[in-house]
């Protein structure tokens, strides 16, 4: 931090999980209808980070009703 300012998106601040998809893709992987390596391998989904992060958001952002899955 210089002169009480902080710049946002360097050093330890950088995101440790960044999710591109449109929203058609992240409704169902929030649904647990599609499984994240499926939808990566798909092209749907860009992952920028680790892979089991990304599995653990959508666990633990499950939308209700969702079931888990486990192929496209």
């Amino acid at each position: 931090m210089a002169a009480g300012r902080r710049r946002a998106g360097t050093g330890e601040n950088r995101p440790k999980l960044r999710l591109t998809c449109d929203k058609e893709t992240f409704y169902v992987l929030a649904k647990g209808q599609v499984a994240i390596d499926d939808a990566v391998a798909s092209g749907r989904l860009v992952v920028d980070g680790e892979p089991d992060t990304a599995r653990l958001f959508f666990e633990l952002f499950r939308l209700p009703d969702g079931h888990r899955a486990t192929s496209l």
